[in-house]
């Protein structure tokens, strides 16, 4: 009697913990459920906003590379030279204008471009800085490029200063005015006026 008393005792708790330890393993599955419920909603918010991104992109990309594609044909072949004493600023140029077809030289004294011109050097067009850290400011170099017999070479301001594309065409006297950081859609505005002008000549 005694053995069957304390049997049914231990058979008892076995079964309370065994109750327990379900309920704790029905409470984690459910508590898991919910994360993975929640992580799942992140990982879809996240894959609809990269989608929704990524043809964005792809929109943007066709309209610009459908545009530079044209204008790469037309400007490819042209000889251009850049003057930039910074020559970071001046690889950047490059690389902006060899992605349109140019072929670029770049110097970083713009007494270079001078001494190019006086011994025959031909160029579609020159890219010059306002201002250089040594030798003459681009005013000076449009100014003595000018001067030289049958020069007529189009000379470009490329320059930090902003919204001041009248001050250095009309007033000073530059052919094209181009802001830094220099942009493709910017090139090809000015580059398609001016050699338009030029070829008319």
């Amino acid at each position: 009697m005694i053995l069957a008393i304390i049997f049914f005792f231990l058979l008892t708790i076995v079964v309370l913990i065994l109750l327990t330890v379900n309920i704790k393993l029905r409470q984690t599955i459910n508590l898991l459920k919910d994360e993975n419920a929640e992580l799942y909603s992140k990982i879809n918010t996240f894959i609809r906003v990269r989608n929704r991104l990524k043809e964005e992109l792809k929109e943007k990309n066709n309209v610009i590379g459908n545009s530079i594609d044209y204008d790469t044909k037309k400007f490819f072949g042209k000889k251009v030279i850049v003057g930039n004493h910074m020559k970071s600023g001046a690889l950047q140029t490059q690389k902006v204008l060899q992605s349109l077809g140019f072929n670029v030289e770049i110097v970083l004294d713009p007494q270079d471009i001078i001494d190019n011109i006086v011994v025959g050097e031909k160029y579609d067009a020159i890219i010059t800085n306002s201002l250089y850290r040594y030798g003459k400011t681009g005013e000076e170099l449009l100014h003595t490029l000018k001067s030289i017999d049958g020069f007529n070479t189009p000379v470009i301001v490329h320059t930090i200063d902003k919204d001041q594309e009248f001050h250095y065409i009309n007033e000073i006297g530059f052919d094209g005015y181009l802001e830094k950081p220099l942009d493709e859609k910017s090139v090809i505005n000015v580059m398609d006026r001016l050699l338009k002008q030029k070829n008319e000549v």
